[in-house]
């Protein structure tokens, strides 16, 4: 990418797109790496505040039922004692009407203990948390 004019390029599968302003919207795990070049290079400063930049794992839960039993509003949050897991609901009903599906997530060290639990037991935790809410 090329923002050293007052029209930039961004320069992708063998073409030139030549814009007034520009937004990247990458995750941060690209924009760490070489996979994308700036014109002229990115001042230090900038270089290492992306690299000082910690990531980290969300890990996303999908569960469908055959009635929805949630409130009619696009994002349900629960603040339970233990943050970072399954205390955030995306109602997937707003986005389709029948979709009786909810998403909610895991954060950082939250999310990698999800990864080596059984969907049983995934599912069991859920649930604790939507019948404290809803019964």
């Amino acid at each position: 990418m090329n923002y050293s004019e007052d029209t930039l390029e961004v320069f992708h599968n063998g073409k030139v797109t030549k814009a007034d302003a520009i937004i990247i919207t990458v995750p941060l795990g690209v924009l760490k790496t070489p996979a994308i070049e700036f014109y002229p290079v990115l001042p230090n400063f900038k270089k290492e505040a992306i690299l000082n930049v910690g990531m980290n794992s969300v890990n996303k839960f999908l569960l469908v039922w055959d009635k929805c039993f949630w409130d009619d509003v696009t994002f349900i949050c629960y603040t339970p004692e233990q943050m970072d897991k399954f205390n955030y609901f995306v109602n997937l009903k707003k986005i389709d009407t029948n979709a009786n599906a909810l998403v909610t997530l895991a954060y950082a060290e939250k999310a990698k203990e999800t990864e080596t639990m059984e969907d049983k037991d995934l599912i069991a935790e859920i649930m604790v948390h939507l019948r404290d809410m809803y019964g």
